[in-house]
């Protein structure tokens, strides 16, 4: 009877922190990775000559942030998009981007002025599909050399697939291997006055793969209620079986 008692009360547990974790809206990664072909760098990656070397960019984003439309024309249903950020908060919040074993975070949490977007592009009539993220900041940050200095970054990724993508952002895209093509752009200024960038880089690059998946990768709490739950029954069943014996 206690046992069963301590395992309702467990169920229960699970019930509250699954409704409690439902309630947040879970935050998205989206991972492009590809090659650089220009670049114009003040060492911010370790090199001045950044291309041909193979690039990251980790975006996090809240699909909950900002206007979401679908769009399917009357009678053709041509294609249909999801579009996030346009009408509303931007969903982009960071931007991680790694080359040469240095990394960059463009954070636009924090920025004074915020502008991004999400869309999700599928064409049933001439199958292809499409994946675009972009993410534009800016703000007054301390100067080095005293006073302050106005810190402009943005990020942006985006490919085109011959092959149909389903609207769950779910999968890995390989747009390389599907004959696709992508592009994206990295871009991040701190300017002083009277002295001109004293930080600033510039670069663009091919997209070889892309995925998109739920950020986190700790259990969540009905997890942990879960496993507490799974390691104290079984004590409990052990303990009952060497009173037994």
């Amino acid at each position: 009877m206690r046992l069963k008692r301590f395992l309702a009360a467990g169920a229960a547990i699970v019930a509250l922190s699954g409704a409690a974790g439902s309630a947040q809206a879970a935050l998205m990664v989206a991972t492009f990775q590809g090659v650089v072909t220009q670049s114009t760098s003040d060492m911010t990656f370790g090199s001045a000559n950044l291309v041909g070397m193979t690039y990251t960019a980790t975006f996090t984003f809240d699909p909950s942030l900002g206007a979401t439309s679908i769009y399917n024309p009357c009678c053709s249903g041509y294609f249909d998009y999801i579009r996030a950020g346009y009408d509303g908060a931007s969903p982009i919040l960071s931007a991680l981007i790694e080359i040469n074993g240095q990394q960059d975070l463009q954070d636009y949490k924090t920025d004074a002025t915020t502008y991004g977007n999400t869309e999700r592009v599928s064409s049933p009539g001439a199958p292809m599909g499409s994946l675009y993220m972009s993410g534009v900041g800016g703000r007054y940050v301390p100067s080095p050399v005293g006073g302050t200095a106005y810190d402009y970054h943005s990020a942006t990724a985006s490919f085109t697939s011959p092959t149909l993508i389903p609207f769950d952002m779910g999968e890995a895209w390989n747009p390389a291997s599907a004959g696709a093509y992508g592009t994206a752009s990295f871009l991040r200024q701190v300017q002083n006055a009277g002295r001109g960038y004293d930080q600033a880089y510039d670069i663009r690059g091919t997209i070889t793969s892309a995925r998109v998946f739920e950020a986190g990768a700790a259990p969540e709490p009905s997890a942990w209620a879960l496993m507490i739950l799974g390691f104290a029954a079984a004590g409990a069943m052990m303990r009952r079986r060497a009173a037994l014996a």
